[in-house]
């Protein structure tokens, strides 16, 4: 770690940042699902969603590799950083 902003995603003015994954009910492949977030009065819904590839192998469907933390990190330069912090 070289500076403290190293380990969390820089976002000026924010009151609440929320970092995690989202994970459909019973581990079914979905193609998105809605996800809420609440503190205190805030109360926030998303939906989520991404560009993952299934496939089938004996009957089943597969889940792809799970994307890198680059491919959420909403800029350019962040996922460039994050890159070379990995």
């Amino acid at each position: 770690m070289r500076v403290p902003n190293d380990v969390v995603p820089y976002k000026p003015r924010a009151d609440v940042l929320l970092v995690g994954h989202a994970y459909a009910p019973d581990k079914q492949p979905v193609r998105s699902l809605v996800t809420r977030f609440v503190v205190g009065a805030m109360d926030k819904s998303i939906e989520v969603w991404c560009d993952r590839a299934f496939r089938v192998l004996d009957g089943q469907m597969l889940e792809g590799k799970r994307l890198p933390r680059c491919r959420s990190s909403g800029s350019v330069r962040q996922a460039v950083l994050n890159q070379q912090i990995l």
